[in-house]
């Protein structure tokens, strides 16, 4: 699952099988699609590898004038908010559940999803 948090409150997502650069990119393109084309936008990503590789770094859609890429310092999750949000769908569908399937646990979280708005403050992360 790939997400990104929008404006602190929105959480866009995707499952994928698995995770890397390929895949990533796929998820780029449904998310930046979302996104106005009038406002302008700070993509803040993490270290993972699939965030960091040439393939990213050259992926068009992340090179338009709206928006902006910013990695955060190796080893500092407590200032990504997207973090935040996976605490608190593990605390509130995915910790100590058993799901008898991936599907069945996908759809247990998107039905949070759903329902939930975050209340984050995206500027309290980055003046930590």
């Amino acid at each position: 699952m790939f997400g990104a948090l929008i404006d602190g409150k929105k959480l866009f997502y995707e499952f994928y099988t698995s995770l890397n650069s390929l895949t990533y990119i796929a998820f780029l393109d449904s998310f930046v699609k979302q996104l106005s084309k009038n406002k302008k936008y700070v993509l803040v990503l993490d270290n993972a590898p699939y965030h960091k590789s040439s393939v990213i770094k050259e992926y068009p859609g992340l090179l338009s004038r709206n928006i902006k890429v910013e990695f955060l310092p190796p080893y500092s999750p407590e200032l990504n908010p997207t973090e935040t949000c996976w605490k608190i769908i593990r605390q509130n569908v995915t910790s100590s559940t058993y799901f008898p399937s991936l599907e069945n646990m996908q759809e247990e979280i998107e039905n949070f999803l759903s329902k939930h708005t975050f209340m984050l403050n995206v500027s309290n992360y980055l003046c930590r």
